[in-house]
């Protein structure tokens, strides 16, 4: 069963250098994606934050949520950052990856405001959640076992939030 989310919230982060320090000066970046009433997730690993790198994860992201949660957004909400947008106005909504990605998906992209992370408070939140329940406490030598680690760590934030809703 397809359950239509009414927004799917967006964000990346940059890991720690201290997190996953497989090479020097290699960073490293998540993507994280909130359904609206924050109880489920999906999260991919990312080496770079490019447009086309993002765009790639938002599509893998995209087909978890709905092969493994049934959830398919109509509205996508991200901050203003280059890896997302080209702008609310720009022109070229057509070549930038992600835009053109949304536009061919006929999903809405709504902007927060810039300089206002509280507009996403719930993916800002989130990521303080995922810190202090994953990433702090885990020592990760390799990208396989990061990945490794955060599939189940996925799986354990879905299913505790949906129980937490009944």
């Amino acid at each position: 069963m397809v359950k239509k989310s009414e927004v799917l919230h967006l964000d990346c982060l940059k890991l720690s250098k201290k997190t996953l320090a497989v090479k020097p000066n290699q960073r490293f970046y998540l993507l994280g994606a909130l359904d609206d009433d924050g109880k489920t997730c999906w999260i991919e690993f990312m080496e770079d934050k490019t447009s086309l790198t993002v765009m790639f994860s938002i599509l893998k992201t995209l087909k978890n949520l709905k092969d493994k949660y049934g959830l398919t957004p109509s509205v996508v909400e991200t901050d203003n950052a280059g890896e997302f947008c080209s702008g609310e106005y720009a022109n070229n909504k057509c070549t930038h990856p992600v835009e053109r990605f949304f536009v061919e998906m006929k999903i809405k992209h709504k902007y927060t405001n810039t300089y206002r992370p509280e507009q996403n408070g719930g993916i800002e939140e989130f990521w303080q959640t995922v810190k202090d329940e994953f990433i702090k406490d885990n020592n990760f030598k390799t990208t396989k076992e990061f990945k490794d680690k955060l599939n189940i760590y996925i799986e354990k934030y879905n299913k505790e939030h949906k129980k937490s809703s009944k």
